[in-house]
């Protein structure tokens, strides 16, 4: 448990999404039914295997290139990937196949937010103005539509996705870049996280003060148990 002394009351707070506040998401493998979700989403042109070959050889290599430090400032979207994948398949997709496929990709790669965690992030938004920063690879909307479902969508000022921004964490840069678009020093916000690398070292680095989810894992960065004992802590020392 991080000591009250450790973190100085920031005047913002950013959040991670997947792992910290966002669970049961990244469902891809060969268990998954993205035909069923494809043709909902109004693609036709994809044959059931065709449909498997490409989003399993996109997400091998853009878990490939996602530990590349070379990419982190430099990140292509999933949809590239999708692309080129269909491409070796010899398949030339309409507009509508191409829609339906990178939403196919999103819908996988977004999760969901639990009561628990949902009353957790009011519970912040009551004292801290709040952003998110998430490294994600797809297109936004099923998380963004997550986000205004819960309408948890109303306790951020923003949200800040490696995909729409073409970098990601553990890049210093997208750390500055969201505090200069809420026009604030780095030393001025708080990152919140489970990844200690990419969330909590990197925000450091950037000049941010951070707190770590650790789910009972060691290290000597504060931290908390997980993200509503976090809050606690934080509400605790407004």
């Amino acid at each position: 448990m991080a000591r009250e002394s450790q973190i100085k009351k920031p005047r913002m707070i950013f959040l991670d999404l997947m792992n910290t506040i966002m669970f049961n998401h990244d469902r891809f493998g060969p268990q998954e039914n993205y035909p069923a979700v494809y043709h909902a989403l109004g693609g036709s042109n994809l044959a059931d295997e065709e449909l498997h070959l490409i989003i399993g050889r996109a997400v091998e290599r853009i878990e490939i290139d996602y530990s590349e430090p070379e990419r982190y400032e430099n990140f292509p979207h999933a949809r590239y990937y999708l692309r080129a994948e269909a491409a070796r398949l010899g398949k030339n997709l309409s507009q509508t196949d191409r829609l339906a496929l990178n939403l196919t990709f999103a819908f996988q790669e977004c999760g969901w937010i639990d009561a628990i965690h949902a009353r957790a992030i009011e519970k912040l938004a009551r004292e801290y103005p709040l952003a998110i920063i998430s490294n994600l690879w797809g297109v936004p909307y099923f998380c963004n539509r997550v986000l205004r479902i819960s309408r948890l969508h109303r306790c951020f000022l923003g949200a800040y996705y490696s995909s729409e921004l073409g970098m990601q964490k553990p890049a210093r840069s997208i750390f500055q870049y969201v505090a200069a678009k809420h026009a604030l020093l780095p030393e001025h916000c708080l990152m919140i996280g489970d990844n200690l690398e990419a969330d909590i070292h990197a925000a450091r680095e950037a000049g941010m003060q951070a707190l770590w989810i650790s789910y009972g894992r060691e290290s000597d960065v504060p931290q908390a148990l997980d993200f509503p004992d976090a809050v606690e802590l934080l509400v605790s020392h407004t």
